[in-house]
């Protein structure tokens, strides 16, 4: 998987996520983040790659997602979420 179909993962959650069904897309989110480290994908490259998008984000709720998803690869979750831990 290279870094295009990786982001056409994320943005195909971000079409069709709302208030309503956040915490499911979260998971799915998590779930897609465990695929990427079980694939070997370092956790620098992933949160340089969700980052970027990050940063040209208008829409209030994805920039929330987003940003839940880099806290799932930095650590700033609960430690049973935690993806990478170095």
């Amino acid at each position: 998987m290279n870094t295009e179909e990786m982001m056409n993962q994320i943005e195909i959650l971000c079409t069709s996520l709302s208030k309503k069904n956040y915490a499911e897309h979260i998971q799915k989110g998590y779930n897609l983040l465990k695929e990427w480290y079980d694939l070997g994908y370092k956790k620098d490259d992933v949160y340089h790659i969700l980052h970027q998008y990050y940063q040209n984000l208008d829409d209030e709720l994805i920039s929330d997602f987003i940003a839940d998803l880099m806290d799932n690869i930095v650590g700033w979750c609960s430690p049973q979420m935690r993806i990478w831990k170095d």
